[in-house]
């Protein structure tokens, strides 16, 4: 199934929606992602 990510939500929304984009997120560079200050 193909998904699509709405670009106007943040990051914290997205993440609840779609939990595998933090995994996705962090791949990409953004390692403090996973950071839970």
């Amino acid at each position: 199934m193909e998904k699509k990510l709405d670009l106007s939500k943040s990051v914290y929304d997205l993440v609840k929606e779609y939990p595998e984009v933090t995994e996705i997120m962090k791949s990409l560079g953004f390692s403090e992602i996973t950071n839970k200050v």
